[in-house]
C-alpha cells in the first residue's frame, strides 16, 4: 500500500519525515453514477478519463482522481489551494472535462444508447445543485471510442464563492449522474407447446399487460408460441417482475409455469412490431 507521498508503507522513506511531511487533501468534488438496470442503483466498472487540457491542470496543480465503492472523487492538495483559487479569479466559470467509461463489455446492452447519444454531454446546472443534467446548449457529436459513455464537466467552484476563505471551507459538490436504463419488449418463445393457443401470460402483479399468443415458426421448422408485453419493459440486474403461464380450463386457470424467466442484456434484438423498430429481448421457455 502507498500513503499520499508516494511511499509504500512499511518502507524506509526516500528523505526523513521532516522534509517530506504526509500532503493533506480535501475532497474538491465527487461523482456518483447511478444506473436503473442494477439493483442497487449504482452504475458498475465506470472511470473518468480527463482530456487533454484537464489533465495538465490536474498535473499542475497534483489533483488525484480516485475511484471509490461507491464513487468517484477528486481530491486537491491543500497546499495548492491557493494556486488554483488565483487560477478561479481568472477563470470563474473553470471545469474539468473528462471522458466518462465503463470496461463491463455489456454496458451497452442495457444502456439505452439512443437517449445517451442524443445528450452526450453532462454539465453543473447551477438550478439543480448536485447534479450533472445534459447539456443542451453545446451539444456534441457523441464519441464512439470503445466503452466511452458520455462527456462530463466538473465545475470547480459550482457554488460561486466570492472568497478564499468560504471556498476553501465548503463541502465538497457531490454530482450524481443517472444514465438511461434500455428498454425492451419482451418476446416469450414457448416451445414444446402444440398449436393450442389456449394458454396466457399473466403477470401477479398486475402491472405488466402481454398480447395474445400467436403459433410461429422459428428458424428452425419448430413451432413455438409467441407472447409479448405490450409495451417495453426496463432491463434490471434482478427483476421483480413475477411473470406466469397460465392455461384456460373452462371458467378458471391452470398455472402452467409458476415462474417465467426474466429478460436479459445478451438476449436483445432488433424486430419489426407493427412498422416499427424495436428493441426486443428473446426468451426462450421450454415445457
Amino acid at each position: 500500500m502507498w500513503d499520499c507521498s508516494g511511499n509504500e508503507q512499511g518502507a524506509h522513506p526516500r528523505r526523513p519525515s521532516w522534509e517530506n511531511p504526509v500532503t493533506a487533501y480535501r475532497c474538491l468534488a465527487s461523482l456518483q453514477v447511478q444506473h436503473g438496470y442494477f439493483a442497487d442503483g449504482l452504475a458498475r466498472a465506470m472511470r473518468l478519463q480527463a482530456d487533454a487540457e484537464s489533465e495538465q491542470r490536474l498535473q499542475r496543480f497534483g489533483l488525484l482522481l480516485r475511484h471509490e465503492a461507491q464513487r468517484i472523487a477528486l481530491y486537491l492538495p491543500r497546499q495548492a489551494e491557493a494556486g488554483l483559487w488565483s487560477e478561479l479569479q481568472a477563470q470563474p466559470d473553470l471545469a474539468l472535462d473528462f471522458g466518462l467509461y465503463c470496461s463491463d463489455t455489456a454496458w451497452a446492452y442495457y444502456t439505452d444508447l439512443r437517449a445517451l447519444g442524443a445528450s452526450p454531454r453532462f454539465k453543473h446546472s447551477p438550478s439543480s445543485p448536485g447534479l450533472l443534467q445534459a447539456d443542451g446548449d453545446s451539444p456534441i457529436e457523441p464519441s464512439f471510442a470503445p466503452g466511452r459513455l458520455a462527456e462530463l464537466q466538473i465545475a470547480l467552484n459550482p457554488y460561486a464563492q466570492a472568497s478564499f476563505s468560504d471556498w476553501a471551507a465548503q463541502d465538497a459538490p457531490a454530482y450524481q449522474l443517472t444514465l438511461p436504463v434500455r428498454r425492451t419488449i419482451w418476446k416469450y418463445l414457448m416451445l414444446g407447446q402444440d398449436s393450442r393457443v389456449d394458454v396466457r401470460l399473466v403477470d401477479v402483479g398486475q402491472a405488466v399487460d402481454f398480447t395474445e399468443p400467436v403459433v410461429t415458426e422459428l428458424e428452425s421448422g419448430h413451432p413455438a408460441l409467441l407472447i409479448r408485453s405490450q409495451a417495453p419493459l426496463a432491463l434490471q440486474e434482478r427483476p421483480s417482475h413475477r411473470f406466469q403461464l397460465r392455461k384456460r380450463v373452462g371458467n378458471s386457470e391452470r398455472v402452467l409455469i409458476a415462474r417465467l424467466p426474466m429478460a436479459t442484456p445478451a438476449a436483445l434484438q432488433r424486430e419489426l412490431i407493427d412498422g416499427e423498430l424495436c428493441d426486443v429481448s428473446e426468451i426462450f421457455v421450454n415445457r
